[in-house]
């Protein structure tokens, strides 16, 4: 797993795309094999924006304000091989290590 604090390299504004972006360059993947788990609107709405599906958790906002990506799933334990395989994207970006994205805020 990478792991990175995005602010250094990135102005992040709410609804960008940019750092969805940067990730999928990191990992040599077009954004389209990419999946983003996201727990807010604004965050879906950037993952969309960058042509990528977008998997929302329910950790802090209810799933009713989440209902612009792909799926909505209420914890990790969720994220199995088939539900997965429900997003119909190239299933072989899964095996590329995953990203996750430090906020300072």
């Amino acid at each position: 797993m990478m792991d990175f604090d995005y602010h250094d390299w990135i102005p992040y504004r709410e609804k960008d795309p940019q750092i969805f972006l940067k990730a999928s360059i990191m990992l040599g993947l077009r954004p389209e094999e990419c999946v983003v788990i996201e727990d807010a609107p604004n965050g879906i709405r950037a993952a969309k924006k960058g042509n990528m599906k977008c998997i929302a958790i329910t950790t802090t906002h209810k799933a009713e304000e989440l209902t612009e990506a792909d799926m909505i799933i209420n914890a990790f334990t969720e994220l199995t091989f088939p539900t997965l395989q429900r997003l119909d994207f190239q299933l072989g970006a899964l095996l590329f290590p995953f990203i996750t994205c430090r906020s300072r805020w």
